[in-house]
């Protein structure tokens, strides 16, 4: 499986239980995909929304995680602060930088 999380993108939910008095209001997408293309494409798709609603890419950052089922770390993790578009296309079983 692989678990996208993004902070940062306008358009989606604001999660209030991470705001703190020091921080902006924190917006977090969270999901969960069957393969890294998957992933990919969504990712794609809320940045594409992001910038249609103004957003600058300096405050996004996002991971894309490999985790089997049942255990918290069996696989591969990618961070990524300020995100291009388009991302590139990785098969499942390549390995994340």
């Amino acid at each position: 499986m692989w678990v996208l999380i993004a902070d940062g993108l306008r358009g989606t939910p604001r999660a209030r239980d991470l705001e703190r008095a020091t921080t902006s209001k924190v917006h977090r997408h969270v999901s969960v995909h069957a393969t890294r293309a998957e992933a990919d494409t969504t990712l794609a798709q809320l940045l594409a929304e992001h910038d249609r609603r103004g957003g600058h890419r300096h405050d996004v950052t996002i991971t894309v995680a490999e985790r089997t089922v049942g255990t918290l770390d069996d696989g591969t993790t990618h961070h990524e602060h300020s995100p291009s578009t388009p991302l590139p296309r990785r098969r499942d079983t390549d390995i994340a930088p």
